[in-house]
């Protein structure tokens, strides 16, 4: 039988207190620490989709994330797993995406990276957008344009990478041309 109850959206998603707290730190301040949610019958979550916090339950239980998470799913799970101090998934969340980075969805996941201070996939979007053997592939990504007015402090950071790793070269990074 279940002892905590979590309001998701609409949904609501039993589990037992041992396992939330046993892979959670945030949890087991919440359930066993003395804040109000400990007399709580149903705890509210916030800023979760409710698919989300479903696959968040189901690692909890059984300790695994499938290979082929949809990486859209990935990417809100590493989100949560860091917001909620779910250590381990937040590891297999951040090899799965490192691991399946493309220069298709590295601008996505740079800012993604920015925003969360995940160290690792930043590092890894700035490698992979700054090679210059992917300069080419960079023109045709429309996230890429987007990124010069949308998030010009990343643009910036990835123009100064590419700068420094040209050395006396010039600036190799494309730059979207825009007409007036």
């Amino acid at each position: 039988m279940t002892d905590c109850s979590f309001s998701v959206g609409d949904e609501i998603f039993k589990a037992h207190r041992v396992m939330m707290g046993a892979q959670s730190d945030y949890f087991r301040a919440q359930l066993y620490g003395g804040l109000a949610e400990q007399e709580m019958k149903m705890i509210p979550i916030k800023d979760v989709e409710p698919y989300v916090f479903r696959t968040l339950i189901d690692y909890v239980y059984t300790n695994f994330i499938p290979e082929s998470t949809p990486v859209d799913l990935m990417k809100r799970l590493l989100v949560v797993a860091d917001r909620y101090h779910i250590k381990d998934l937040r590891v297999k969340c951040e090899g799965n995406l490192v691991g399946r980075l493309s220069l298709d969805k590295a601008v996505d996941c740079l800012i993604l990276a920015d925003k969360h201070w995940f160290s690792t996939i930043k590092t890894m979007c700035l490698n992979l957008l700054t090679d210059p053997n992917n300069s080419k592939g960079l023109y045709l990504n429309q996230e890429y344009y987007a990124m010069v007015h949308d998030y010009p402090s990343q643009f910036a950071e990835v123009k100064e990478k590419a700068k420094s790793m040209t050395d006396g070269l010039g600036d190799t990074t494309p730059t979207p041309y825009y007409r007036s």
